[in-house]
């Protein structure tokens, strides 16, 4: 029996189960990519300049950019689709023309990419390798798309092992050629850039053997018009969703500098330790929704997954705020200490987003998938407007809570629209409050352990109380009474008997 099929003959605790493992499953791959992040922060952040580092974190920004662009919402449309029917051969014609439709936008685009190269290089940053490092991310791209079309594949076919050898051993020798290339023969940031691209090229190869049985010569268009349709706004979103975060770095950049670029960056990455989980999970849940969205009941395991969701990750994001400034000195150098009261704004608005992409479930199950370009819509300018008009004042500060704000309206909006779509009843009432109650403490943590408001022995008291008071609030606020009782069980079950 497939495990789509088993899931649906699970209860709804059971369900939570298998979601938690995969999501500890894929939370080890994409624990390690971030401790890849992590690990190699202090050797740039001490072997490059604040403003080098700063270029270093841009060009990463467009890569993405770029590897989104050609992508163009055919992952989300496959995704989708994949489980619409259970014919293996017409699953293989889809995925084939998913990865043709790739392959033939890189072969329009890319030489023209390369044309321009010098132009678009000073466009975005007009340092003297632009050009070099802009070439190595063109060339880069092709390699970049088979990773992250191989590693869809494994995942919606539950191959976890081969999806944990792409993704693991991607990380691992990027990072030991990383640190052999900086501290054997001292690599200017150039030289980041060409590591990057080795590695990409051997493990883009090798995860196009790992899928190779579900590629095939596709047998005419199959259901062309539904697929492009589908995925044209996803395209158009994922590119929106990328290009904040990449015009964020150019404005931040234009109007207060590269020192402030690189203080940015150092505050997202120690930040992005939030998306452990965050984006484990979300990899976990695509499978998991999609493939159980057509039970009677399935809105009480929503509801569940949501709620757990929302408690582990504010949580995480409170314990995370606790060490905040000792992150930034460890990891990194006392230069970076204004990074610290970034890490809270800059997590909140991850789990916003991730909160988001649990509730407008019902846009990808209506087929509907336009409607989230709203959200995009009216979200963006938010962002981009805020940091626009407030940074000059509030300074790099104003951009870490304009990005938060921005996180926030997208998904509500977007969780409204889903409702519009295809309605399921959310419990979003006591999950706002949990929201609201953790940001009100968090910014009071945030700022307290930032601006030494209290002595240390005086912290410890303050952050037990806070962390205390957090998960009270969620345990009461977001769980009734049988699911409260039904956790005691299962933790007492697992963990405390004999």
């Amino acid at each position: 029996m497939s495990l789509s099929k088993t899931l649906r003959s699970l209860d709804k605790f059971n369900k939570l189960k298998i979601l938690v493992s995969d999501s500890f499953i894929y939370g080890i791959a994409s624990a390690v990519h971030k401790i890849f992040a992590i690990i190699t922060l202090p050797l740039l952040t001490r072997y490059f300049s604040i403003e080098e580092y700063g270029i270093i974190d841009l060009y990463i920004a467009m890569s993405g950019l770029l590897v989104t662009i050609f992508i163009f919402g055919q992952d989300s449309a496959v995704a989708r689709f994949f489980y619409e029917d259970e014919d293996e051969g017409k699953r293989k014609d889809m995925v084939s023309r998913a990865l043709f439709y790739q392959v033939l936008l890189l072969i329009l685009f890319l030489p023209i990419l390369w044309n321009y190269s010098d132009y678009l290089s000073n466009q975005i940053h007009g340092s003297s390798h632009s050009s070099e490092i802009f070439r190595l991310v063109i060339i880069q791209v092709p390699f970049m798309l088979l990773v992250n079309f191989s590693q869809n594949i494994l995942k919606w076919t539950f191959k976890r092992t081969q999806f944990l050898i792409i993704t693991l051993g991607f990380v691992f020798f990027n990072m030991v050629l990383l640190l052999l290339g900086i501290m054997l023969y001292e690599i200017n940031i150039v030289g980041v850039f060409m590591i990057s691209l080795v590695v990409y090229i051997v493990f883009g190869l090798l995860a196009l053997i790992f899928v190779n049985n579900w590629l095939t010569v596709p047998r005419g268009l199959g259901n062309l018009n539904e697929v492009i349709l589908f995925a044209l706004p996803f395209g158009v979103i994922s590119i929106l969703e990328i290009l904040t975060p990449t015009m964020t770095r150019w404005m931040i950049n234009d109007i207060l500098g590269e020192e402030s670029l690189g203080i940015f960056a150092v505050g997202a990455r120690i930040a992005s330790v939030v998306s452990l989980y965050v984006s484990s999970f979300q990899t976990a849940w695509g499978p998991f929704s999609l493939s159980t969205y057509k039970e009677k009941y399935i809105i009480n395991t929503y509801n569940l997954v949501l709620k757990f969701f929302v408690l582990v990750a504010c949580i995480g994001v409170i314990l995370l705020i606790f060490s905040s400034n000792w992150l930034v000195v460890l990891i990194t150098s006392e230069r970076y200490i204004g990074a610290s009261i970034l890490i809270f704004p800059l997590a909140m608005g991850l789990v916003m987003q991730a909160s988001g992409w649990i509730t407008e479930i019902g846009i990808s199950i209506s087929k509907k998938s336009y409607l989230v370009i709203y959200g995009f819509l009216l979200s963006t300018p938010i962002t981009l407007g805020m940091i626009y008009f407030l940074s000059p004042i509030f300074g790099v500060y104003a951009v870490s809570i304009s990005l938060m704000c921005g996180y926030f309206s997208k998904a509500m909006i977007n969780s409204w629209l889903a409702q519009k779509a295809y309605r399921l009843n959310w419990e979003y009432r006591n999950i706002l409050l949990f929201i609201f109650f953790i940001l009100v403490f968090g910014f009071i943590s945030s700022w307290s352990q930032y601006e030494h408001y209290f002595s240390v022995s005086y912290l410890y008291i303050v952050n037990f109380f806070i962390l205390f008071s957090c998960f009270l609030a969620g345990w009461i606020l977001l769980f009734n009474k049988t699911e409260r009782a039904k956790f005691q069980k299962w933790i007492t079950a697992k963990y405390l008997s004999s």
